[in-house]
């Protein structure tokens, strides 16, 4: 495989979605002057952003950008708080799509909400919702308006939580129009801590339902060496799961600089996991795994049409070695593990999320989790990497707890993870230099597919 010049590599495919997100992202005045301006259309207030902040961005090459954005807005009484209002915006290839889909929403009944239902942002191409106003996100009205969503709470019993006066901060953490939204209420009393809200499809919520009892159930019986987040109550109406937070910190932000005794700890905990006597509906398999690397690969390329030639050629080698990747022994898996879903604090270990347990290969687990701590290292060639002693700690210790590493399907399964983990991490979210990190990432994929792992297996 020869190596590809840098600048080559690094120069973006033009884009008019990338463009006009990058603009909105680098600079907030731009988005706040045309958030300024949808509400002056709605209510005739002038001057009445406060601040725009963007809390989230999902970036698909030439075809969408997603961004959740905080409005802080003026309240009418100087003496009162700030009012706060989440804004959804789609930035669109080009003005005529937008306003296509604002034409279309119009068509339907809209709910009233804290700003403009919807409303075109012109100079990038974009439509804008005031949530709980987008895209099936009406049944969030009950959420995010405090009166209703304590009465919820009430129903479900809840009434401590209820009664909690942080009740109209809800955060809206994560936003997948038509799949999925997650809602974080963070209580000001400190016995009640923190709870998630998640809210899916009709077949997600069945799903994500039962993965939890199956989880819970593990855990009462011992199985787990870890901690899981419990359900407080469920909503089938409005399909959504109400979980306590567990408390602790990411191990994301242990990467580099964490003792190896931590992710000794983490490896112990995954052992258990993949031991546990847990039967999960979904059946996770290779190829399901080489058709998210495509994904990935396809939107990478896109985007850098520079690396198009070398994803190619990891592909080439990932299909050759298919059939090898498949040999392995079924068990459960969490299969979407990175840095971010494992928390840790003095007490132990915890890990959220179960919404995809599947039977699979303890060794996908294991690459994701591992091409995220590289990827976050900057993806050097591994005997230069700085989490190289976490990750041998990790495995070792996985295996002393009974925990098997296969290096051949290890090997394939963090190829594969890591030009997706460059595409979730670098762009996706159009981070400064991402570019960069997306060719690094790739760079590394391909190391590892000439030389192998074996600087990070235990010793």
């Amino acid at each position: 495989m020869p190596a590809i010049p840098e600048e080559k590599l690094v120069q973006a495919a033009p884009d008019a979605v990338r463009s006009a997100a990058e603009r909105l992202i680098r600079d907030p005045t731009e988005l706040q002057d045309s958030l300024e301006r949808a509400w002056l259309a709605w209510n005739g207030r002038d001057r009445a952003i406060a601040s725009a902040n963007i809390l989230r961005v999902h970036f698909k090459p030439g075809v969408r950008a997603r961004l959740v954005v905080e409005v802080q807005l003026h309240p009418f009484d100087q003496d009162d708080a700030p009012l706060r209002q989440i804004v959804y915006v789609q930035v669109y290839p080009d003005l005529q799509l937008a306003r296509d889909r604002r034409s279309s929403y119009l068509r339907k009944p809209s709910l009233p909400s804290g700003g403009p239902p919807v409303f075109l942002l012109e100079p990038f191409q974009a439509v804008g919702f005031s949530i709980p106003n987008g895209p099936r996100l009406r049944k969030l009205a009950t959420f995010f308006d405090p009166v209703s969503f304590a009465a919820l709470l009430r129903f479900k019993k809840l009434d401590e939580w209820a009664e909690d006066p942080a009740l109209a901060a809800l955060q809206l953490v994560r936003y997948v129009p038509r799949k999925r939204v997650l809602l974080r209420f963070r209580a000001q009393r400190p016995d009640l801590g923190g709870m998630y809200i998640k809210l899916y499809g009709a077949e997600e919520f069945v799903i994500a339902l039962r993965n939890q009892h199956s989880m819970l159930q593990a855990g009462r019986e011992g199985h787990l060496h870890f901690r899981i987040p419990s359900l407080l109550g469920r909503s089938r109406k409005r399909r959504a799961l109400f979980l306590n937070e567990i408390p602790g910190e990411q191990l994301t932000t242990h990467f580099l600089d964490g003792e190896q005794a931590l992710f000794a700890r983490v490896g112990q905990a995954l052992a258990s996991l993949h031991q546990a006597p847990l039967k999960a509906r979904i059946k996770w398999t290779p190829g399901r795994e080489f058709k998210a690397y495509k994904a990935a690969a396809e939107d990478l390329g896109a985007a850098l049409p520079g690396l198009q030639k070398p994803l190619r050629q990891i592909k080439k080698v990932l299909r050759r070695d298919l059939e090898h990747a498949g040999d392995f022994v079924k068990a459960p898996i969490h299969a979407n593990l990175f840095g971010d879903q494992i928390l840790v604090e003095a007490e132990g270990i915890g890990i959220v999320d179960w919404d995809d347990l599947s039977s699979g290969d303890p060794n996908f687990d294991l690459g994701r989790l591992i091409a995220h701590m590289l990827f976050q290292d900057g993806c050097p060639s591994l005997p230069e990497s700085r989490v190289l002693g976490q990750i041998r700690a990790l495995l070792a210790a996985y295996q002393q707890r009974g925990g098997s590493v296969c290096p051949k399907r290890l090997r394939w399964n963090l190829v594969c993870a890591l030009p997706l983990r460059a595409k979730i991490s670098a762009l996706r979210t159009l981070q400064q230099g991402w570019e960069h990190d997306a060719v690094q990432a790739c760079h590394l994929a391909r190391k590892i597919l000439r030389d192998g792992i074996d600087e990070i297996l235990p010793t």
